[in-house]
């Protein structure tokens, strides 16, 4: 080859080092700007400095995949630990009005979001009482604790696939005799599902049979391809708007209906879009919502 491609050449054999390490440094800083820590203590200072800004927050445990009944325990172990280490430190934390309380008082300062396929990793349709049974024993030694120390519990929506199971297990244990009248703890609700609307009409239902109000936090919904390409390779009707302009209409939809039902369930309106975030306080401000009767959240980072 001429002179001059030898050049290309010998830089080829540098390019899956400079590439690697180009990667490296963006996925470290990706991850700084949307994790806080890689343990309580890593994030405590994170979330003390939100709250001073008057932002409050709620923190998961990332990479809950779990594969083996080993891991499944060993996260139960650690939202226990987080719950237990939150719960202590925030007793000596000043309260903040505008993040500490809603129009009805007191509410809980520390707030922890749990995936439920990461408390058991034999999650089995087939078997659907016995896999809600292990789920439930799993999950309900962690409200207990959370409710003991006053911690607010959101239980977290993943793929449709578990949809109707996690609906389930939370209702079954919101109804159990020692958890039935804590009103902190709160489920998600996905936009971009085409049953969505009728999922938190269900739960408005519920809420008002249970007789003690929880919160439900609207989220548009981060598993859209997965939906789409799981639905067409099982040739199953897609159950996510397969338009963005249908998922932001019905967002706006179900954020309507839960602040006309406020009295039954605090409404959590995540979004990082200004058009959605204006019409939900637009439609709060026409149903004479209190401005502390509803929640704006957004991803840390955002």
């Amino acid at each position: 080859l001429p002179s001059v491609f030898n050049v290309g050449l010998g830089l080829g054999s540098l390019a899956p080092a400079l590439m690697a390490g180009a990667i490296r440094k963006n996925v470290t800083q990706m991850a700084k700007m949307f994790i806080v820590g890689e343990n309580p203590e890593e994030a405590l200072p994170v979330l003390k400095k939100a709250r001073k800004n008057k932002i409050c927050f709620t923190v998961d445990i990332l990479g809950e995949a779990t594969l083996s009944e080993k891991e499944a325990l060993e996260y139960q172990s650690k939202y226990l630990e987080l719950i237990e280490w939150l719960g202590k430190d925030a007793k000596n934390w000043d309260e903040i009005e505008q993040i500490d309380r809603d129009h009805e008082g007191a509410i809980p300062k520390v707030n922890v979001s749990v995936k439920l396929t990461a408390l058991y990793s034999q999650i089995n349709d087939k078997a659907w009482d016995v896999t809600k049974t292990h789920l439930k024993d799993r999950l309900r030694p962690i409200l207990v604790s959370a409710m003991n120390k006053n911690i607010f519990i959101n239980l977290d929506m993943e793929q449709y696939a578990v949809k109707h199971l996690t609906l389930e297990v939370f209702k079954e244990l919101m109804m159990e005799p020692e958890l039935k009248n804590y009103p902190h703890f709160g489920v998600v609700i996905q936009a971009y599902l085409r049953d969505s609307l009728a999922d938190i009409k269900d739960l408005v239902r519920f809420s008002q049979e249970r007789g003690t109000h929880f919160s439900i936090r609207l989220v548009k919904g981060a598993y859209w391809d997965h939906e789409t390409m799981e639905a067409e390779q099982q040739r199953w009707p897609i159950p996510v708007y397969t338009n963005k302009k249908e998922s932001d209409a019905n967002y706006e939809a179900c954020a309507e209906y839960l602040l006309q039902n406020f009295k039954y369930i605090r409404a959590a309106l995540a979004s990082h879009n200004v058009r959605t975030i204006a019409a939900a306080i637009i439609a709060a401000e026409k149903l004479g919502v209190p401005n502390n009767g509803f929640e704006i959240q957004m991803l840390f980072g955002m």
